[in-house]
C-alpha cells in the first residue's frame, strides 16, 4: 500500500467540524500516522493560501483556483426554542414570522427572506435586520436555544443539535422550507498528491447517510 504523509490542509466550514467530521478525520489519522492535518475554520481572502489545500463548505464559496463539486443540499427550515414559543406563541403562516424575533447570526436570510411549500406555493418575507451577526453556527444554534427568537437551520444540523440536547429546539412552520443550502467540496486540479486523493475518497465513502440521495437535476 502506498503511504500517505506529509501534511494535509483541510479549509472546513464551522458547522461542519464537530460531530461526522470531526470523528471522520480522527479514524483517516489513526490509518495514516505519517500524516499531519493541519484544520482552518476560516478562508483566507487570499486565495494562494488555500491553493494546495482541500476545502469543504456550506454555502457560497468565494471565486477561487479549485475544482469543486457539490456533495449535496441541506433541506432549511425554521427553529425555535418551546420556552420562547410558549412566551411569544408560534407563528402559524410566514406572514407571522415578521412578529417575532428574529435570530440571524450568519447573514444568510436574503431580504426578503423566500419560503416554498410542496405544492408549489412561494412567499417573500420581510425580517428585522439583525444588530449582530457572526460567522459561526454553534452561535446561531445556541442564541435560538436560548429562546433569542426565531432562525432558520440545515434540517441536519437542527437534528444534531435536537438529538444531543432535545427540547432545545422545535421546528416551526414545518410545511415550509428555505432556499437549500449547497455543500461544496473543492480540492486542487490536475493529478492530486497522493494525501489528497486518499481523504478525499474517504470522505465520499464516509458521508452522513442523509446526505446519500441523488441531487436535483
Amino acid at each position: 500500500n502506498e503511504v500517505v504523509q506529509g501534511e494535509l490542509l483541510l479549509y472546513v466550514d464551522n458547522g461542519l467540524i464537530r460531530g461526522w467530521l470531526g470523528n471522520l478525520i480522527h479514524h483517516f489519522m489513526a490509518q495514516h500516522p505519517k500524516l499531519r492535518i493541519t484544520l482552518r475554520s476560516y478562508l483566507s481572502h487570499d486565495t494562494d493560501d488555500w491553493r494546495d489545500a482541500i476545502v469543504l463548505w456550506m454555502g457560497e464559496l468565494p471565486s477561487h483556483p479549485l475544482r469543486q463539486e457539490c456533495l449535496t443540499l441541506l433541506g432549511q427550515g425554521l427553529y425555535g426554542n418551546r420556552d420562547y414559543f410558549a412566551r411569544h406563541g408560534e407563528p402559524q403562516s410566514p406572514q407571522e414570522l415578521g412578529k417575532h424575533q428574529w435570530v440571524d447570526l450568519l447573514d444568510t436570510a436574503r431580504q426578503p427572506l423566500q419560503l416554498h411549500r410542496a405544492d408549489g406555493t412561494c412567499v417573500e418575507v420581510e425580517l428585522p435586520e439583525m444588530r449582530l451577526s457572526a460567522d459561526q453556527l454553534v452561535l446561531q444554534a445556541d442564541a435560538i436555544s436560548a429562546g433569542r427568537g426565531i432562525g432558520l437551520m440545515p434540517h441536519w444540523q437542527a437534528h444534531i443539535r435536537i438529538n444531543a440536547h432535545p427540547g432545545s429546539f422545535q421546528r416551526c412552520l414545518p410545511d415550509w422550507e428555505a432556499p437549500a443550502l449547497p455543500v461544496w467540496l473543492a480540492y486542487p486540479h490536475g493529478k492530486l498528491l497522493r494525501k489528497h486523493r486518499a481523504f478525499i475518497n474517504y470522505l465520499r465513502e464516509n458521508l452522513p447517510e442523509s446526505w446519500q440521495a441523488p441531487l436535483p437535476q
